[in-house]
């Protein structure tokens, strides 16, 4: 004979378990986001990296602060095609550094975006998640189905 509270301690234990089921389900899915945002991150740097190091790319016009403060501290102005040249690679420099930026932010709001629907489809396919969990965790053969009884 199964009383009243056995069989409230049951249903409770099915529910934990299908909201554990359903919140590690969401842990994934949040933690595999979040890697490949950090991967679509780090991607341009690693090609940087890699640009600088074979030797295609070379930052040879650029003229870093602490030489432009050298010459003015040694009295030595920079002549024009020097600072025109320092110029444009600043330029250049600030582009990349902006665009690289708003890639950031742009990588940053689809993935907040994407976890903001997939928690409102987690909504909507609750039930078929649950039937899922139950079939999976209490179902072993057909005569364990409780709710067909």
């Amino acid at each position: 004979v199964v009383t009243a509270l056995e069989e409230t301690l049951r249903q409770v234990g099915m529910t934990a378990m299908v909201l554990g089921a359903i919140r590690s389900k969401a842990a994934k899915r949040v933690i595999l986001t979040w890697l490949v945002a950090l991967a679509l991150m780090a991607a341009p740097i690693g090609v940087l990296g890699w640009l600088l190091a074979t030797g295609r790319l070379s930052l040879q016009g650029y003229t870093p602060v602490v030489t432009e403060v050298s010459h003015r501290l040694s009295w030595k102005a920079p002549t024009s095609t020097e600072a025109n040249s320092a110029d444009l690679t600043n330029m250049g420099l600030l582009g990349v550094s902006l665009a690289y930026a708003g890639m950031m932010f742009a990588v940053t709001a689809g993935c907040r975006e994407f976890l903001r629907q997939s928690r409102r489809l987690q909504k909507t396919t609750l039930d078929e998640t649950f039937e899922e969990v139950y079939a999976d965790y209490f179902i072993h053969n057909d005569g364990e189905d409780h709710r067909a009884r």
